[in-house]
C-alpha cells in the first residue's frame, strides 16, 4: 500500500489521539463533580471547569475515533480498487497477448493455403 501510506499513518495517529483524549476524559471526570453539577445545578468555577474539560475531551475522543475509522476505510477501499485495477490490467494484457498469438497463427495458416 505505498500510495496510501500517509492515510495509513494518519489513521493510526487519530486512533492514538482518540485514546489520549479518552484517557484525559477519564481523568477530568474523576476530578470533576459532574453528578453534583447535574443533580444540584452547582456552578463552582473549579468543578465547572473540570466538567467542561470532561465534555470537550469526550467529544474530541469521539471525533478522532470517527476520523480514524473513516481514514482506515478509505485506505482499504483505495487499496482494493488499486488491486482490482491491477488485476484487470493483467487480464487485459493476457487477453491481448493471447489474441495476438491466435492472430499470428491464423495468418500463418492462411499463408500456407
Amino acid at each position: 500500500m505505498p500510495y496510501f501510506e500517509r492515510s495509513n499513518r494518519m489513521y493510526k495517529v487519530f486512533f492514538t489521539l482518540s485514546s489520549l483524549s479518552l484517557l484525559i476524559t477519564v481523568i477530568a471526570y474523576s476530578l470533576s463533580d459532574l453528578q453534583e453539577i447535574i443533580q444540584y445545578n452547582i456552578v463552582n468555577s473549579n468543578h465547572f471547569l473540570w466538567t467542561l474539560w470532561t465534555v470537550v475531551f469526550f467529544v474530541l475522543s469521539i471525533f478522532f475515533l470517527i476520523l480514524g475509522i473513516v481514514l482506515r476505510k478509505v485506505a482499504q477501499d483505495a487499496e482494493d480498487d488499486m488491486s482490482s485495477m491491477a488485476r484487470q490490467i493483467k487480464e487485459l494484457r493476457e487477453a491481448l497477448e493471447g489474441g495476438s498469438a491466435a492472430r499470428k497463427k491464423s495468418y500463418s495458416d492462411t499463408d500456407q493455403h
